[in-house]
This record gives structure tokens, C-alpha cells and sequence, in this order.
């Protein structure tokens, strides 16, 4: 036994040695990439405006010097001025930290976050104004253009969110993603860089994610289960649009299929704070799950995924590739306006697809109903928001039960890898840190776990499990003929004492 661990205890500490020394991937700054795309003139232009744009951003959030994936569980986990007075924000500059700060605490309104407008004071005196001078109160032509054009624009809710995740490390967002997880909210699994356009797939901050539910049918019946998602395959239902609605939201349309009480799980127009000049949500896919509780009232019997492609699905085919390959069922808003020859197309793909698809018509009151199946259509325009839902909900129950496709987050990263998306988990850093990890982990199994902890953590062994219980003992002193209490407590502090000068000894290694 002794010759075993003395040839595995230097591979041990080898292995601690270089998983402590496994440093993350350096990132260029931010005024590299401003350098880099001075020096790129011939670039493409709008990538150009919306990097400017996402750099004029941080810099009005005051993170300008976190980005790329700077900011760190350290920088957050703090006890300051912010955490000891709350305050509605002033400045921009507040939105970052109390967003932070918020989300910490479970704050489900950290996503409605916004500077409110100085109230404008509105003179009491008529200033000589006559019933005459104020004859064209209806006739307002373009006159109140000026007054809407001079008001400030407001930073979206989810730019706030959205730029944080770009600035966290990938530990901050695993932690991120845990705290969004517990506030019902929607998680990004698909994010477009700002800068490059590149697609990544958190893999890393969705990994420890965990969903409990209560089945009503199969062999899970009436047991309540307790998943990592990870490696959980379930139904995934994906929603997308084409073109713009001035009818209906389709992500609130989500919301009511998800929830039935009035919490938006995803972001939408209608919410608090939202604004029409969204700069990071564009092509984001997000994730979340239903996870039915055993009662009568479940929506579904078993847990499904959502996932909601914000934007026009057009503008982002990599994405709508992604979803066809893991989707059980695709649900499609369609727009009243009239279809784009690439709208066009990506219908009629999506008809012809193996996937079940069910339309949402915006520009139609009553529709015909398809003879396939596996392809439905709904008429959204002017329709009771309960009746569409519960039409909605019907139809994606009987697609689920005609197409059996289930997929976990680990399969969504195999196609993400696929479809040359970035994996965060798929760097040299994580890779170096996941085989070291994967090596100390496998030579603790092979040795003996008490004697490794008696070696490598010699004041956590029996030396403290004694001073432990003497410790108890003097709070629980009993009745002795022999021994007075003081005699015992005296008795017992000098033995907790030769306790710890035995600890004191002990070589650490």
C-alpha cells in the first residue's frame, strides 16, 4: 500500500500544479479592436457602425474597460455603497452595477431597469392665452415631430443584460445564468458578437443548470425529478418570425404559452423599459424550460424546452439552421405585410421540413385549415389573447406527440459545433483545465480517499474531529460526582488545547 501511494502522490501534486497554473486565453482590449478596425478601412460598414455603436454603449454603462470578458466573480460579490442604499438610477453609469446587484438578490425587476426622464414642470399661468390661440389643439400635422425627435433615447433593458454577459468571464456567467435560472427568465444559448459576427454557444454557463419537475406519463409517473439539462433530453420548441408584426409580439405570445401567471419569462415590446432601438438582441437565441409540478392545471405533461430566435429569422440563417436541427416543433409568426423573396423561401423550407410547423398568420382573422398534420395554421389577427394561446398550446401538444425528437444541451452543442459555431468550452484553456481536473479526479478514485486526506489535509482528520467533540462537550456539561463544572471545563480546555499544540505540529505538505 505504501509503494502505491508513493507513486501516485507525486502525480497528484504534479496534476494540482498545473491545474492551478492553467491561465485563460488572452483577449485583445478594447483598443486593440478599435486599432484593429481603424486598420481594416475596407471593411464592411455596418459591421463597422454596430461595433462603434456597441463601443459607444459600454462606454455609457461605464464597462468599457471589462470588455472582452473581463469582469470577474470578484468584481461583483462585493458589500459597497450600492448594496448598502438602493436607489432608483440617475446616470447611465448606475444601470451595469444595479442590474448586478439586483440579479443577486433575485430581483426579477433588474430586467426592467431604466433612467427615468427629469419631469418637465408645467407652468400654472395661462401666460395670456386665449380660447383663439388654442383653436388648432387637433389640427397637429407634424408639429409634434420636433418635440418626439428632442427626446432622449433611452439604453434597452436587454443591452444592459446583453452587455454585461459580454463582459463577464465565463464563470461570471455560469453564475449569471444560475441567478437567471432561479428568476424565471430566458437564458441565451446562441449569442452573435458584436464585433465579428461570430456565434457563440455558452456551453460552460448552461452546464450546471437544473430543472425539477413532476411527470404525469411515462415511467417517470408521479415522481418528481431533478435534472442537470445538461444531459437531459427533452422536446425543444422553437419560435421564430419573418418579417416585422405590428400586431402581435411573438415572444409574448411565448410567455403565454410558457406561463399562465404574468411573468415574462422572455423579454418582449410591451415590456417596461423596451425601446425600438434594441442593439445586441438582434439574432440572440434564448432557452427555457416548462417544468410541470403534478397538478391538474400543468400546461404540459412533461418538461419542454422553448427557444425564441429574436429578429427576423431572415437576417439570421446560421441560426435558423441551428434550430432546425434540434427542434421538435417550429412555431412561425408570419407578418401582415407582404413576404421578402427570402421569407419566401425560408417558408417553404420550413413546410417541406420533417419538423412540425405551426403558422401564425398576423395579417389574418380566419384562415383554412391545412389537411397535413404536420402542418398547422392559425389566424393572430384581432384574436382574445386566451384563445390563441389555448389554441396554440393544443396544436404544439399533438405536434410534440407526432414528432418524438428529443434533444439535450449537450446534443444543441453538437450542432452548434457542427455549424462552426464558437463553444466556449472547446478553448485551450478550458480544454487544459478540464484534463487536469479529469486526471486528479481519476487518481483520487484509485487511492484510498481517507488515507489522500490524512496526507493532504492532515488538521481536517481526527486531530479536529476530537476538538470538535470536546468543544461540544464543554457547552453540554453534565453532573459528576468526582468533578465540579468548573473542574470539567478546566479538564476540557487544557485537552483542547493539547489538541491543537498536537495540530500545531502536524507538517503541512
Amino acid at each position: 500500500m505504501g509503494t502505491h501511494n508513493s507513486d501516485e502522490h507525486p502525480m497528484l501534486e504534479e496534476s494540482v500544479f498545473h491545474l492551478e497554473n492553467v491561465l485563460p486565453k488572452q483577449l485583445p482590449s478594447v483598443s486593440e479592436i478599435e486599432h484593429t478596425d481603424e486598420l481594416n478601412t475596407s471593411g464592411n460598414n455596418t459591421a463597422g457602425v454596430k461595433m462603434d455603436s456597441f463601443m459607444h454603449l459600454l462606454e455609457k454603462l461605464g464597462l468599457s474597460g471589462s470588455y472582452p470578458k473581463k469582469m470577474t466573480k470578484k468584481d461583483v460579490l462585493v458589500i459597497n455603497s450600492l448594496s448598502l442604499s438602493i436607489n432608483e438610477p440617475t446616470t447611465e453609469k448606475e444601470l451595469s452595477n444595479l442590474y448586478l446587484y439586483k440579479l443577486m438578490i433575485l430581483d426579477y425587476q433588474a430586467r426592467y431597469l431604466c433612467v427615468k426622464p427629469e419631469a418637465g414642470s408645467m407652468s400654472l399661468n395661462d401666460g395670456g392665452v386665449t380660447a383663439e390661440d388654442d383653436e388648432d389643439f387637433f389640427d397637429i400635422g407634424d408639429k409634434s415631430t420636433q418635440s418626439v425627435s428632442s427626446k432622449k433615447e433611452q439604453i434597452h433593458p436587454m443591452d444592459i443584460h446583453m452587455a454585461i454577459f459580454h463582459c463577464s468571464n465565463d464563470f461570471l456567467r455560469q453564475y449569471i445564468f444560475t441567478k437567471l435560472s432561479a428568476s424565471q427568465f430566458g437564458l441565451p444559448i446562441l449569442v452573435p458578437s458584436p464585433c465579428t459576427e461570430e456565434v457563440e454557444f455558452p456551453l460552460w454557463a448552461l452546464r450546471h443548470i437544473s430543472r425539477s419537475w413532476q411527470s404525469k406519463n411515462g415511467s417517470t409517473s408521479g415522481k418528481y425529478n431533478n435534472r442537470q439539462m445538461f444531459n437531459t433530453p427533452v422536446p425543444i420548441v422553437s419560435f421564430i418570425r419573418l418579417g416585422s408584426s405590428n400586431y402581435n409580439s411573438k415572444s409574448q405570445i411565448l410567455n403565454g404559452v410558457i406561463s399562465k401567471q404574468r411573468h415574462s419569462v422572455f423579454f418582449h415590446r410591451h415590456c417596461r423599459g423596451s425601446t425600438s432601438n434594441s442593439l445586441l438582441m438582434n439574432g440572440v437565441v434564448e432557452i427555457a424550460w416548462y417544468c410541470p409540478g403534478g397538478k391538474k392545471d400543468d400546461i404540459f405533461d412533461d418538461c419542454v424546452a422553448f427557444l425564441n430566435l429574436h429578429g427576423d429569422a431572415a437576417e439570421h440563417p446560421k441560426q435558423l439552421e441551428f434550430l432546425q436541427a434540434v427542434s421538435t416543433v417550429n412555431v412561425l409568426l408570419l407578418s401582415e405585410h407582404a413576404m421578402s423573396e427570402a421569407a419566401k423561401k425560408i417558408s417553404q423550407e420550413l413546410c417541406k421540413s420533417p419538423v412540425p410547423l405551426i403558422c401564425l398568420f398576423s395579417g389574418k382573422e380566419h384562415i383554412q385549415q391545412s389537411k397535413n398534420p404536420r402542418t398547422v395554421r392559425i389566424a393572430a389577427k384581432n384574436r382574445n389573447q386566451a384563445e390563441l394561446t389555448d389554441e396554440l398550446t393544443s396544436q404544439i401538444k399533438q405536434c410534440i406527440c407526432l414528432n418524438k425528437q428529443t434533444t439535450s444541451l449537450e446534443g444543441c452543442s453538437t450542432a452548434a459545433r457542427k455549424l462552426q459555431f464558437k463553444v466556449d468550452e472547446d478553448n485551450k484553456s478550458c480544454q487544459d483545465a478540464y484534463s487536469q481536473a479529469k486526471k486528479l479526479t481519476c487518481l483520487l478514485k484509485k487511492g484510498n480517499v481517507p488515507t489522500l486526506k490524512e496526507r493532504f489535509l492532515p488538521l481536517q482528520g481526527e486531530l479536529w474531529h476530537d476538538w470538535c467533540i470536546k468543544d461540544k462537550e464543554q457547552y453540554r456539561l453534565r453532573v459528576k460526582e468526582r468533578e465540579s463544572l468548573e473542574q470539567q471545563l478546566s479538564r476540557i480546555s487544557a485537552e483542547m488545547k493539547h489538541i491543537r499544540l498536537r495540530q500545531l505540529k502536524t507538517p503541512l505538505k
